[in-house]
């Protein structure tokens, strides 16, 4: 199964999107996964917010096997001001 789903600052759905990626998922199925979804978006604003009120640097991952997305990522964050270390890929 695979979800996507995009939730504002007080946890409401601003959108929901699911297959079952080859096989029927269940309404509990669905709900666990929104759960999870919830979890984490909640764990991310908690870190965004420490970053953007100065709670220390942050470290981002850049993870693709597309090279050029990696390096067109870096472009356009550089141009923001972002610092890179060297990745292992070498992009």
């Amino acid at each position: 199964m695979d979800l996507n789903c995009v939730m504002n600052e007080t946890g409401a759905i601003i959108e929901l999107q699911g297959t079952g990626e080859g096989r029927p998922f269940t309404m509990e199925e669905q709900r666990a996964l929104v759960e999870l979804c919830a979890k984490g978006i909640r764990e991310l604003q908690a870190v965004q917010k420490a970053v953007l009120e100065g709670g220390g640097p942050m470290k981002v991952v850049l993870a693709s096997q597309n090279k050029k997305k990696i390096v067109e990522m870096r472009t356009i964050l550089s141009q923001m001001g972002w610092r890179f270390s060297p990745g292992r890929g070498g992009a």
